[in-house]
């Protein structure tokens, strides 16, 4: 079942793909909301919920690739 979900083609691409990117773009986000956050330009709790977003595009991605290999 996992291994159908986490191959599911989108645009060409399986779905554990676009997690993986979607994962590695919000963790660079979340560094540049911590530093928008330093420099005062950004509340702290968009960095936080940044961090949560990632946290769990990451969980999603790491549970999909898992799921389909064991």
């Amino acid at each position: 079942m996992f291994l159908s979900i986490a191959y599911y083609p989108i645009l060409g691409k399986p779905l554990i793909f676009w997690l993986g990117l979607l994962s590695i773009l919000s963790l660079i986000l979340t560094v540049g909301f911590a530093y928008a956050a330093r420099r005062r330009k950004l509340p702290l709790r968009w960095h936080m919920r940044m961090g949560k977003l990632t946290l769990l595009l990451a969980l999603l991605h790491g549970l999909l690739a898992l799921g389909a290999y064991v």
